[in-house]
């Protein structure tokens, strides 16, 4: 729309130009009124034109914003081993170990010791790989974590030596239950699984059938609470062949009884 006005106004401007032209010329006493409106026509031109609405877009306050996130600094609760190493003695674990004047690999050299020999903790920085030591004549500097090796006291050694034996005791209990498994595993296979072992009776009454089928001929029954032997334990069935203390043998529904330990 504003495009379309300027036009029209700038139009009309040269209309009356050439109107004030023709009339200077033809000496006419009006000329000096049309030369006012030409005067005030190019005056509306340039106010229109600076006072166009502006082509670039407001900045609403409804634009996305990037969004502010707050760094929190983590106390590094797991640094309290490190921070213990402080008082602590270490033994050098390469042939050759330089002391440098600071925690970095382009600090001065100020010293170097030997493989075995102990130094004592002074400082220990957080998450870093550097410790600050003093050797037994006295210099300090800092050395390569890595290349050092924590000297435990009596009470420390045991600690590590009861975990090692409960992790041993660990292991063997996982191996034992791989065994276990292993064998339950062979004897579904030759389905022979549970044999010997005993069961529970949890219902009031239970039916001793010739078959391991509900439509098998009822041999006997036996009462609550009353402890049988297993005898076979098919893969893939519901049922289990059992012996009672009277020498009766017959099959029972396996989720009628419990199996004891």
């Amino acid at each position: 729309m504003w495009s379309w006005m300027i036009i029209a106004l700038i139009s009309l401007t040269c209309l009356f130009c050439f109107i004030s032209v023709m009339q200077l010329e033809l000496k006419k006493s009006s000329a000096k009124v049309w030369i006012f409106f030409t005067c005030c026509l190019i005056v509306g031109v340039v106010i229109t034109i600076m006072n166009l609405p502006s082509t670039v877009m407001p900045k609403y306050a409804y634009e996305p914003q990037k969004p502010q996130i707050n760094l929190k600094e983590l106390k590094a609760a797991e640094n309290k081993i490190e921070v213990n190493l402080i008082g602590k003695r270490v033994v050098v674990k390469s042939s050759e170990l330089y002391i440098w004047a600071d925690k970095s690999f382009k600090a001065k050299v100020v010293g170097t010791v030997k493989s075995g020999e102990i130094l004592k903790v002074i400082a220990v920085p957080p998450n870093h790989d550097w410790l600050k030591i003093q050797t037994g004549t006295g210099l300090t500097g800092w050395v390569v974590k890595s290349f050092v090796e924590v000297i435990l006291d009596e009470s420390e050694k045991q600690k590590e030596e009861d975990k090692a034996v409960e992790k041993d005791k660990a292991v063997e209990k996982d191996n034992a239950v791989e065994k276990d498994n292993a064998k339950d595993e062979d004897d579904n296979k030759s389905g022979t699984a549970g044999t010997g072992k005993k069961v529970r009776v949890k219902t009031s009454e239970l039916f001793v059938r010739a078959d391991s089928s509900y439509d098998a001929k009822v041999i006997g029954t036996v009462k609550g609470n009353d402890t049988l032997i297993i005898l076979e334990a098919p893969v893939g069935l519901n049922w289990v062949k059992i012996k009672t203390d009277a020498g009766l043998t017959g099959w029972v529904a396996k989720n009628l009884v419990e199996f004891l330990p």
